[in-house]
């Protein structure tokens, strides 16, 4: 069995459902959910030790940067990303010192948690 020619013109999302019938006559329903990939890669929320500093962000329009102060004697700071897409994937750089770190992992929400011994 095969379906073809599915419109999914100017559609971000289209469901397509089926009845496979077996011998005996017993029916199974299924539905495939067809989704457009996004171009979306916006931060919804972006946290810091639970404080949110999303609209602290400079340049927005070429690499969003800001600067968040920690205290002297802190050892561990929590970042958290939730992006606007729920299917886009959240890597991060760390750079300290000339150093660069990359972790990549693909969830709706990334926790980060930095220590000193994070090199």
């Amino acid at each position: 069995m095969s379906i073809n020619n599915i419109s999914v013109k100017d559609q971000e999302e289209v469901y397509i459902t089926f009845v496979a019938t077996a011998e005996s006559g017993r029916t199974q329903e299924y539905t495939i959910q067809l989704l457009r990939k996004s171009s979306n890669a916006d931060a919804q929320h972006i946290y810091v030790d639970g404080q949110e500093i999303t609209d602290r962000f400079e340049d927005k329009d070429s690499v969003p940067t800001c600067i968040v102060s920690i205290g002297k004697t802190k050892e561990t700071s929590t970042i958290k990303v939730v992006p606007e897409n729920e299917f886009a994937s959240i890597k991060n750089r760390r750079h300290r010192n000339g150093s660069r770190r990359k972790n990549s992992q693909k969830s709706k929400t990334r926790f980060i948690k930095w220590n000193n011994n994070n090199k």
